[in-house]
């Protein structure tokens, strides 16, 4: 059975998939709707260009002193 989803649906699962903090079955939802829709896809180079850009920029910034601890 082929359980496709929808634009809509996709984009509301982008952060999970980006952060692969999706189940395996909507996992394989997802990147089956990347190969069909290149709308999508752009929304998810973008997407994940962005989060990938700001975790190496906030790589680089120390922490202040006091902050990990309880």
């Amino acid at each position: 059975m082929n359980h496709r989803i929808s634009c809509s649906e996709m984009v509301l699962r982008l952060d999970d998939f980006v952060d692969r903090a999706l189940s395996p079955a909507d996992l394989e939802l997802v990147e089956e709707h990347l190969l069909e829709c290149a709308r999508c896809a752009e929304k998810f180079r973008f997407e994940s260009s962005l989060t990938a850009s700001l975790k190496d920029r906030l790589s680089r910034i120390a922490a202040p002193e006091g902050l990990l601890q309880s």
